[in-house]
């Protein structure tokens, strides 16, 4: 389902007390918004939406779903004729997406015709070579994009089909905190900036006023943050026993 020309696409703010549809503390098995719709709450808090692809629960970290490696740095083989405005383009892939599976994803131009540019999928067609609706106002910006040689990248929606953050060695970017259990294949809100209560990792501490990271034990869990791997957020509140739970200012945006 895409909902790139529709209200739903829109960000939202409004005070917590007015939020009905768009509840942060429940999932729906339908979809209400499109898959990345910012949540900004008068309490500072935002959130974004999402589809989960296998379950998650609260106050884990969640990532985008790995990036797959048959959409990924593809060499275009057959070539495909593109003017400056068009709003469809034709690509080459080893395997053939579902339909609308990258609906509101990103293709890159990685190399080659177009090199640097980047397009907002609007819709596409199940196949080995599938036609891509562009979801920019503006169409295509380079002729002759994606010609032979060319070689691309396509990635789904950051938000669709997100998954527990792996402990250790991340595979996606972190997309947000749940504040409920979502379960696979259901929608809901992810907190990504504010405060918000995260598990501590097992056996690890967080001190106030540090910045907090990805763990080594539980998948989703924090510790404090080391000299590699992204900041997820700063601990306003100092956990040391194992299992305990922070309150963590998210910085993810």
């Amino acid at each position: 389902m895409n909902y790139n020309y529709d209200y739903r696409r829109n960000p939202i703010i409004e005070p917590a007390q007015l939020l009905a549809a768009n509840d942060i503390y429940h999932a729906t098995t339908t979809q209400n918004y499109m898959l990345g719709c910012k949540l900004e709450l008068a309490d500072g808090r935002i959130f974004r939406y999402c589809k989960c692809g296998t379950g998650v629960t609260k106050a884990l970290m969640t990532q985008q779903a790995t990036v797959n490696g048959d959409w990924d740095n593809e060499v275009q083989t057959t070539g495909t004729a593109t003017s400056i405005g068009d709003k469809s383009i034709k690509v080459y892939v080893v395997a053939a997406p579902s339909a609308h599976e990258w609906d509101d994803g990103w293709l890159n131009i990685r190399d080659g015709t177009g090199e640097g540019e980047a397009y907002l999928i609007k819709s596409h067609d199940a196949s080995l070579l599938p036609v891509i609706q562009i979801a920019d106002e503006g169409g295509i910006r380079t002729a002759t994009l994606a010609s032979t040689g060319t070689e691309i990248t396509v990635i789904k929606n950051p938000y669709r089909d997100i998954v527990v953050h792996p402990h250790t060695t991340a595979t996606g970017m972190p997309t947000g905190v749940p504040l409920c259990t979502i379960a696979t294949g259901s929608y809901g809100w992810l907190q990504t900036h504010g405060l918000c209560p995260m598990f501590v990792d097992t056996g690890d501490t967080v001190t106030v006023g540090l910045d907090v990271g990805v763990g080594d034990t539980v998948a989703g869990a924090v510790k404090e943050r080391q000299t590699t791997g992204p900041a997820w957020g700063i601990a306003t509140t100092a956990v040391g026993e194992a299992d305990g739970t922070a309150l963590i200012f998210l910085t993810l945006e």
